[in-house]
């Protein structure tokens, strides 16, 4: 009885998952290469390297995470990552970024170096003596391979890259990374058509592996072979890193003359001039390289954007057009030309554009996907969403589309609509392995995301004044898209930072007043002086005259007189040194007022400078009010 008891209870356990799975569809999973795990150093669950990546059209997503900074934090420099392994085994680790600097103390160091960790076990120290630098895809971005193989398992892993040294040519935290893929070892080629273009085309290419020179070294080889190309290139690169942009650009400039033919030194060129702020020169080789390469509508983009962001949208509009004469329906040029048509002021024609756009896009999955992706990187997420949404009405079995709009609504800081995504794709798809991993790897992701978060703000409760802490904390709500958060903590910094510039101002004042005062009891006592000696210099012109009488009328007491002289003639020598010291601390008490003066009136100049073009003046009461906006906020001041 018992028996066929559990055997109907089963029966209709059954008929119930199949009742339920019968109302749910099939996902399509996007395409992927099964032996490679790819993912985009942008897509940080957590950073401290940057409140936002920085958007570069020669990067894997178009961003990059950059590290640039001379400050030492209370704790690493980091980026962490959530990754979904497919299938156990030995894989081998590969980034897209600068090339670490090298362990040994004593060779050229031009970058960080860095240290990886995987689910918190042992880190590896990642340098230039233990990675292959295999391709390069633009002048400061290589495919480096690390040499020591990783173990593992399938399922979620934690990978966490610290940078914990300087470089150690200036002392700078130095390091950019721009995209990841783990790669199971002995692995046949991957498809190079599921992967970004910038994927290195041969994973077995050494032509590059050589670790970078001094400057001297490589200056002594173009010396001896004026000839050979790759010494300029490398001494390019060098400077760059760098920062040395004048350098770099003469050093290219002698390139040309090796290689005249290389259009890719055009490009390079134009981005020199670009990071150096010579707008007009990095048009012009930006003209010169779009002419002899009119089909790379990505430059097109680029060049565009460039001068769309330094305000000059008429260049810009100009640029999109004739990227597009060149590249007709780039989706990626006529979505920036509509947005940069909102920028200059043309709001109307640019939303007629984007909607004209959008009814284009048909029934086209990559063109949907395309668009969302452009939104996105360009800055607006909330396009971008939308994009993703009507395309998931018009595929409904296509799951990428809510798998894209869950990570960008997270990455926006709107995680409770990225549950609400995550649920109606539980509901909606029928369950597999597969679908579990996507959403266990979400989930994972907002775990750590919050773990972060909190860790960061319980830190800041118990050392409520320590500005460098609340800083980074800030960072990480930019960075998780915590907007409005992230601006009510810069307040309260601001605010923290104002009542310590109001403090030093009172003690700056008191200092002046102290001196003021000095110079006002010093006065007090010179003037005593001065009367002091105006008295002996009677004394003395007395003493004189009574001295020359007697001698001319030879009279008794000429010895008396002189006695007389003698003496008034070193009252007024002692009351005319006393004069002339009290006047020399006066003259230097009065130098040191109008020095501080002079300071506050040339800071006050800067100031003017500064806030004349937004007609912003300091406003007392405002202050106070924000001051009292803090303290009512339960803001505890230093």
């Amino acid at each position: 009885m018992r028996r066929t008891f559990l055997l109907l209870f089963g029966l209709v356990c059954s008929l119930s998952l199949f009742g339920q799975n019968t109302n749910r569809i099939e996902p399509i999973f996007p395409p992927e290469n099964p032996q490679l795990v790819y993912w985009e150093a942008e897509d940080a669950v957590a950073t401290n390297f940057a409140q936002e990546a920085i958007l570069d059209y020669s990067s894997s997503g178009q961003k990059q995470l950059q590290l640039n900074k001379t400050t030492a934090l209370s704790q690493p420099y980091y980026a962490e990552y959530v990754v979904q392994i497919p299938k156990s085994g030995t894989y081998h680790f590969w980034y897209g970024g600068t090339p670490v600097g090298p362990e040994n103390e004593l060779s050229p160091s031009y970058a960080s170096t860095f240290e990886l960790t995987v689910d918190g076990e042992k880190s590896i120290l990642v340098h230039r003596g233990n990675i292959n630098v295999v391709s390069s895809y633009s002048p400061l971005l290589f495919w480096n391979r690390l040499t020591v193989p990783l173990n593992l398992s399938a399922g979620l892993h934690q990978i966490r890259i610290e940078v914990k040294e300087k470089r150690r040519y200036d002392g700078r935290y130095f390091l950019f990374l721009d995209a990841f893929f783990l790669r199971l070892a002995d692995s046949p080629a991957p498809n190079l058509a599921l992967l970004p273009s910038v994927f290195p085309k041969d994973l077995s290419d050494r032509s590059i592996d050589t670790p970078y020179l001094s400057l001297g070294d490589y200056r002594r080889a173009i010396q001896a072979d004026p000839t050979h190309l790759a010494p300029y290139l490398e001494l390019a690169q060098v400077y760059t890193l760098l920062a040395d942009y004048s350098n770099a650009l003469k050093t290219l400039a002698s390139a040309r003359l090796v290689a005249p033919e290389n259009v890719q030194l055009l490009l390079w060129i134009a981005k020199e001039r670009l990071w150096s702020g010579e707008l007009d020169e990095a048009l012009q080789y930006y003209r010169l390289y779009l002419a002899k390469v009119p089909h790379d509508a990505s430059i097109w983009a680029e060049a565009a954007k460039e001068m769309a962001w330094a305000g000059r949208y008429n260049d810009a509009l100009q640029l999109y057009t004739e990227g597009l004469s060149a590249n007709p329906n780039d989706l990626n040029l006529e979505i920036n030309q509509a947005l940069t048509l909102e920028w200059a002021g043309r709001v109307s024609e640019g939303l007629a554009k984007l909607n004209i756009m959008m009814k284009q896009l048909g029934l086209k999955e990559s063109d949907w996907l395309h668009a969302g992706q452009i939104f996105d990187v360009n800055g607006y997420p909330e396009e971008s969403a939308k994009v993703y949404t009507k395309a998931s009405a018009l595929f409904p079995r296509e799951i990428v589309f809510r798998l894209a709009l869950m990570a960008v609504l997270t990455r926006d800081g709107k995680t409770a609509e990225a549950e609400q995504v995550r649920q109606q794709i539980q509901k909606t798809f029928v369950p597999s392995n597969t679908l579990k991993g996507y959403l266990a790897s979400f989930q994972e992701k907002i775990n750590l995301r919050r773990t972060v978060l909190n860790e960061f703000k319980v830190q800041l409760e118990q050392n409520p004044d320590n500005p460098q802490l609340r800083q980074t904390y800030i960072d990480a709500l930019f960075w998780n898209g915590k907007k409005k958060e992230a601006i009510q903590q810069f307040e309260n910094s601001l605010i923290n930072e104002l009542y310590r510039r109001v403090q030093n101002s009172q003690q700056s004042s008191q200092d002046v007043f102290k001196v003021l005062d000095e110079e006002a009891l010093l006065q007090t006592a010179l003037h005593a002086v001065r009367q002091k000696l105006t008295q002996s210099k009677s004394k003395l012109q007395a003493a004189f005259n009574a001295w020359k009488d007697a001698v001319q009328n030879k009279s008794t007491h000429v010895q008396d007189a002189e006695y007389a002289l003698a003496l008034a003639k070193s009252e007024a020598a002692f009351w005319a040194k006393d004069a002339d010291t009290l006047e020399g601390v006066v003259a230097d008490t009065l130098q040191t007022f109008h020095q501080g003066a002079d300071l506050v009136q040339k800071e006050r100049k800067k100031l003017a400078a500064l806030t004349a073009a937004l007609h912003w003046s300091w406003d007392q009461g405002q202050t106070i009010d924000e001051l009292q906006k803090g303290a009512n906020r339960g803001l505890v001041l230093a």
